[in-house]
């Protein structure tokens, strides 16, 4: 608790130093390229009162850390519906849609960070009941009749852009850290699937693909993963085609590593009609400062992964679906996929364009995905 207490009076410089510095083995696999997400909590916890160090001045801090590791860091940028609302009601002055803009169009940034369990639905808000948004810890004018109309609209604005400018959007799916049980169902895939009924072709990574306890005693895990699994569309047109999920904040499991495995493999094995096979659609992912708080698990939690995917792919089931390099896969190529990393692609040509203007030389990381 003390190393996950410390972190936090880091700055973030310091902090993507010690995230790379621990995981730089080389006898082992490497970060290439780390993506931090921030977040914006301002009206769900704070009633509009901005963070000290204002989200416009992190977005200026990430774009230096972008340029002064060579490209080896890109940060997602938050965006809270209810703060766009608050700008249309007169209520705000800060406009996170244009600062998610900016910030991705030419600061660096690669996609949208977004955490439904503060009290958002991706979509579906209005289906929500009288009263839901009456708390406490709200300002008064968001117990409205209309404000789940106006989080809809919010959230449609946002998810159409990134589905036009091919951005990815990375969003917490887990059911916690909500200020309370109501407001973290609102994580569940119900709500993406609504999501991407308007949105389907949609970048989005159901992150901690929807309870980090997959691979624990309780079956919960397994059945939020099936859900969110079942929205990852196979085909050009399908709802879901580029829907993934990612493997972050599984200490649990990882510190359980043959039920980890029995779960995971299970979960390969499933692929319905006009479902994607996970192998194409699964990544890794820490949530590393989070994890600090659970001891010396996180020191060796790439590894770990690293030797439950050479498990996997020995597995019969595994292998009869012909699913080569499933862990260069999981480790980076899906990745690279859902964000749009390849040569031609929309987010690999802001990135391209970034470099330039910063005379930054061409990443690690790119250069070895251009020869794959």
């Amino acid at each position: 608790m003390l190393d996950f207490v410390l972190q936090n009076f880091q700055y973030r410089y310091v902090s993507v130093h010690d995230y790379l510095s621990m995981y730089d083995n080389p006898k082992s696999r490497m970060i290439d390229l780390m993506l931090p997400s921030m977040v914006d909590y301002d009206f769900w916890i704070a009633k509009g009162r901005a963070t000290p160090t204002s989200l416009a001045s992190q977005v200026d801090v990430m774009e230096a850390i972008s340029v002064a590791t060579g490209g080896r860091v890109h940060a997602f940028v938050p965006f809270d519906p209810l703060k766009q609302v608050a700008l249309e009601l007169d209520k705000g002055n800060a406009d996170p849609f244009k600062l998610v803009a900016e910030a991705i169009e030419t600061r660096g940034c690669v996609g949208v960070k977004l955490y439904p369990p503060m009290g958002f639905a991706a979509y579906g808000n209005t289906s929500l009941p009288s009263g839901f948004w009456n708390r406490k810890w709200l300002p008064s004018w968001v117990n409205d009749p209309e404000t789940g109309k106006r989080l809809d609209d919010a959230m449609l604005k946002m998810l159409r852009w990134c589905e036009t400018n091919e951005v990815p959007v990375m969003a917490h799916t887990g059911i916690s850290n909500g200020p309370s049980d109501d407001f973290q169902q609102l994580a569940g895939a119900q709500y993406w699937s609504k999501a991407l009924d308007k949105v389907p072709g949609l970048r989005v990574s159901f992150g901690h693909f929807g309870d980090s306890s997959l691979g624990s005693e309780d079956s919960t895990g397994s059945a939020h993963a099936l859900g969110f699994m079942a929205l990852m569309g196979d085909g050009p047109q399908a709802k879901g085609r580029h829907a993934f999920a990612d493997a972050g904040y599984f200490v649990e499991g990882i510190s359980q590593q043959p039920r980890l495995l029995a779960a995971l493999r299970d979960l390969y094995e499933v692929t319905t009609a006009g479902q994607a096979s996970l192998s194409t659609r699964f990544m890794y992912g820490t949530d590393w400062e989070m994890t600090l708080a659970e001891g010396n698990v996180i020191d060796t939690y790439l590894d770990r992964f690293v030797e439950l995917f050479k498990e996997m792919q020995k597995r019969p089931a595994v292998l009869s679906q012909g699913l080569s390099r499933l862990d260069d896969r999981f480790f980076g190529l899906n990745a690279a996929t859902w964000i749009g990393l390849r040569r031609g692609e929309r987010a690999r040509s802001r990135l391209d364009a970034f470099y330039a203007k910063h005379k930054v030389s061409t990443p690690d990381w790119m250069t070895k995905l251009d020869k794959v």
